[in-house]
């Protein structure tokens, strides 16, 4: 430890004020406050450098290390102090004669930097490296520097740089009253070995402290006034409330005076939960190159605030407030955690999160996975449908109130849980609750059949039934589920909802329901739905739709709409279906023996041909007419409340489109998709003339020849017992030795030949 005075210590070693620390706040004077302590302290160096007096400025102690790859000083505790010194000898050079500026030339106090900021770096770099410029009408330093062509506008909004030329200003007028000469030898003393503003330096390299607890102890980074203001006024409000009342559930290992309310947080805030958070900051900041070390900084105070404003808005919404919880004053915010039960939640939760070991903890309770259905889970872990990560602390502390419904009562209800039974570890019983709770909140569902989705129907206006929930839950028995059943209970395909598989489960056990839905989910989206057709699924009415009724048989993302809001169906369908893959069945053979077995009607027609159920991008959505053995279908290009104002095809016009096209690439047709009604498929001239020469259009009786009736032969008429219904209007009935499909298909190649000949002929 030596005593030093900022000029010789600054040209023994550069001194960098480091990124994490806070702005430079001692030129401020926002406050009365902070006016006072400025001016006190202003006073008190320039008494010191005044040639009439003699008293000494000593700043106490300087703490800091050495950068091992600068070699500059990097101040623990000091910051405030050396930049206010920085400042005085600028501003004390700047107002002195030329001839003391050049016997002691600026660049002396070029070492110091701050890192903070690049713009703060660039600000400390500029005034002592460039000359001021004249500026017109600048009444003041301050004003002169914002007026240099290098000062950037940006500048004007750094926090630092805002102080520091706060202080200059201040400085300045202090010293106008002195004349230049009076100035100039001010920086005379500055410079002297009889500079009498001194302090103690304690290199703290010396004592081989790491760099690991200098972060620690600057981990609350740069001033955050929400958390000291609110902390200030808690302990108050402590101490106000509850006295000496203890906190019945205090840790009694922590070596506090006592275990008041009061002293418990005081103790707390500045060890043990202090350390909750600086582990997560500690690994994430050490983690950084060194260039984002300098652009960010660890900031406990921000993270202790978001889980706070978690905590309140919660409480918030369960008491009732309607109001949106950001909207809400300070006054109905204060009550909140004025509230003994927010308190004494305050304190279980920050003891229950101390209490965990946060690098194993979340990982052995949840798990997120990409698959439908779950593998390699023996350890039988919750698994989180809708949350980014496992770890719902961090999630709370990066995001506060910010946070998705899902993970706000997840989280809060395992808090809750950890509190109640002072959970240390994650055991069966713990598994079994956050299981149940997330099946809890993920039955609260809307199905929206409009819109073909199935979406949680949580609300901030149900809190108070939702907080009800967790505790009943809480102080219900906990049995954890089997592992099959655990697989079943993680399927993506229904999300805990797991009804619809009740039946097959009686009948047949979890473990076969498991290797039923991995069957079921190994497959593609074509051959699932025609295995739930195969086993008697007549597809999930949604709602009317031009007309008609509408259909949906399944599709990627949208399996909920059919196994949870149409369970009672399905559930009969996935037991035949369990039954058939227990028998050794594929699920190939399954559909192959169905198709066998149905030789018309819709299953037929699904099962049969990819172009009918594939038409319009696989959307497996239909708008059907009447009974669904008729097959009057028109497959819909949508999913929103009125697909009908979307494109949609006939699904028999597709197929055979497809069918035409794979045996003659070249033949001309044109099938438009369109809004409304049903769209004719057309042989065209050409694919430069459009213009229709023969088109048909499927009907619930059969195909209807709506265009080119002129080119049918006798021959064609008798073949497909054409029938004149109307002018323009000739059908061809269903045939018991041709289904739709190939009718159209052959209807369509015999007048194309016919065209073919007549063109020749001419």
């Amino acid at each position: 430890m030596a005593t030093v005075t900022f000029e010789s210590f600054i040209k023994k070693q550069g001194i960098e004020i480091p990124a994490i620390q806070r702005d430079y706040v001692q030129g401020r004077g926002f406050t009365i406050e902070e006016q006072d302590k400025r001016e006190a302290f202003v006073t008190k160096l320039i008494n010191a450098i005044r040639s009439e007096t003699n008293k000494s400025c000593h700043l106490e102690f300087i703490y800091g290390s050495i950068n091992a790859t600068s070699k500059n000083f990097i101040p623990l505790d000091g910051q405030q102090r050396l930049t206010t010194l920085f400042i005085l000898h600028w501003v004390v050079w700047n107002m002195c004669s030329d001839e003391a500026k050049q016997r002691h030339p600026l660049h002396t106090i070029s070492g110091f930097k701050y890192e903070t900021r690049l713009s703060s770096l660039a600000f400390c770099q500029n005034i002592v490296s460039r000359e001021l410029l004249h500026v017109e009408g600048a009444k003041s330093l301050g004003q002169k520097l914002e007026g240099q062509p290098w000062f950037s506008e940006d500048w004007k909004y750094d926090p630092t740089i805002i102080a520091m030329k706060s202080m200059i200003d201040f400085i300045e007028e202090k010293l106008r009253k002195y004349s230049q000469e009076d100035v100039s030898a001010m920086l005379e003393r500055l410079c002297s070995d009889s500079n009498i503003i001194s302090f103690d330096e304690l290199n703290m390299t010396d004592y081989d402290l790491t760099d690991s607890l200098y972060i620690k102890m600057n981990a609350r980074g740069k001033q955050l006034t929400p958390f000291e203001n609110w902390k200030s006024e808690f302990i108050k409000f402590l101490e106000t409330q509850f006295g000496g009342e203890e906190y019945i559930k205090a840790d009694k290992s922590r070596k506090s005076e006592s275990y008041s309310y009061k002293d418990y947080f005081c103790y707390s805030i500045e060890h043990q939960w202090t350390d909750l958070f600086w582990t997560y900051l500690k690994e994430d900041y050490l983690n950084l190159d060194e260039k984002q070390q300098q652009e960010q900084y660890p900031c406990i105070d921000k993270m202790f605030m978001n889980l706070f404003d978690f905590l309140c808005m919660y409480h918030y919404y369960v008491q009732g407030n309607k109001e949106d919880y950001n909207k809400a004053s300070a006054s109905v915010k204060r009550a909140i955690w004025q509230d003994k039960k927010f308190v004494n939640c305050l304190f279980g939760a920050l003891d229950s999160l101390y209490r965990i070991n946060h690098s194993t903890f979340f990982d052995e309770l949840f798990y997120i996975s990409n698959e439908e259905l779950p593998s390699g889970n023996d350890d039988r872990k919750v698994r989180l449908f809708r949350t980014r990560q496992c770890n719902l602390f961090k999630l709370c502390v990066d995001n506060g109130a910010s946070m998705e419904l899902t993970d706000i009562l997840l989280f809060y209800a395992l808090l809750a849980y950890c509190e109640k039974n002072t959970i240390l570890n994650v055991d069966d019983a713990l598994k079994s609750f956050m299981r149940n709770v997330r099946n809890y909140f993920e039955s609260d569902i809307q199905n929206i059949r409009t819109r073909t989705t199935v979406q949680l129907n949580l609300r901030l206006s149900e809190f108070g039934k939702y907080n009800a929930s967790i505790i009943e839950l809480i102080d219900s028995p906990q049995t954890l589920m089997s592992t099959s059943d655990c697989i079943i209970d993680d399927c993506s395909l229904t999300h805990g909802n797991t009804q619809v598989f009740k039946k097959a489960i009686k009948d047949y056990g979890s473990e076969n329901v498991v290797t039923a839905l991995k069957a079921f989910c190994e497959v593609s989206q074509l051959e699932r739905v025609r295995v739930l057709v195969a086993c008697g699924f007549m597809g999930t009415y949604l709602s009317d739709c031009i007309g008609r009724n509408r259909y949906f048989f399944g599709n990627k993302d949208k399996w909920d709409v059919l196994l949870i809001s149409d369970k009672e169906q399905l559930s009969k369908c996935f037991a035949t279906y369990t039954s058939k893959i227990i028998e050794g069945k594929e699920i190939s053979s399954i559909i192959e023996e169905a198709l066998m077995e149905h030789q018309k009607g819709f299953i037929y027609y699904i099962l049969k041909y990819d172009d009918f159920i594939n038409a319009n991008d696989s959307q497996h959505h239909f708008a059907i007419n009447g009974d669904p053995n008729d097959v009057d279908w028109i497959a819909l290009g949508s999913y929103s409340s009125n697909p009908g104002t979307a494109y949609h095809t006939d699904p028999f016009a597709v197929a055979v489109e497809k069918n035409l096209l794979k045996k003659y690439p070249n033949i001309n047709l044109s099938l438009y998709k369109q809004y409304s009604g049903k769209c004719p498929l057309s042989i065209v001239k050409d694919k430069v003339n459009w213009t229709p020469l023969f088109s048909i259009i499927s009907r619930k009786d059969g195909w209807h020849i709506i265009n080119g009736d002129e080119y049918l032969t006798e021959s064609i008429i008798s073949d497909f017992k054409i029938q004149e219904k109307a002018e323009m209007d000739f059908l061809i009935p269903a045939d018991e030795n041709r289904d739709m499909i190939q009718t159209g298909v052959e209807i369509i190649e015999k007048i194309s030949k016919a065209l073919s000949l007549q063109e020749s002929a001419t």
